[in-house]
């Protein structure tokens, strides 16, 4: 039974920002659907490493991990045993402007469910 999981996902590019994640199919794997039994149902907190992205916009790519979270804490609260469900976020000096968005349109919850987690870079966690 996971419980847990810290996953970084991407590739290393060229230049400067040497590694790109590429979160995209894990984030909506991760999402649960309406009615759907959900992929991992017993994990409660996955951390993630969060990147400007230049695919989408701070409002677009903040919108992606909402429905991550709000699916999974409204599916662990509709359970016989509930549980809390906390998304960490690790992310790159520079990569900081998605977070508060995030947290402004989750709004208030009776836990915290978004831990940000301001990393030196990527490439030395790997």
């Amino acid at each position: 039974m996971l419980t847990s999981l810290d996953i970084l996902i991407g590739r290393f590019g060229k230049g400067p920002k040497r590694f790109v994640v590429d979160d995209d199919e894990l984030v909506h794997k991760l999402t649960i659907a309406k009615g759907e039994t959900p992929l991992l149902p017993h994990l409660r907190h996955l951390r993630l490493y969060i990147k400007e992205s230049k695919r989408y916009s701070v409002d677009e790519n903040s919108t992606r991990y909402v429905r991550l979270v709000d699916s999974r804490y409204n599916w662990s609260a509709s359970q016989p045993d509930p549980y809390p469900f906390q998304l960490s976020l690790k992310y790159e000096d520079g990569d900081k402007d998605t977070i508060p968005v995030i947290v402004e349109k989750l709004g208030p919850k009776p836990y915290p469910v978004i831990l940000p987690q301001l990393c030196d870079s990527f490439a030395l966690e790997v």
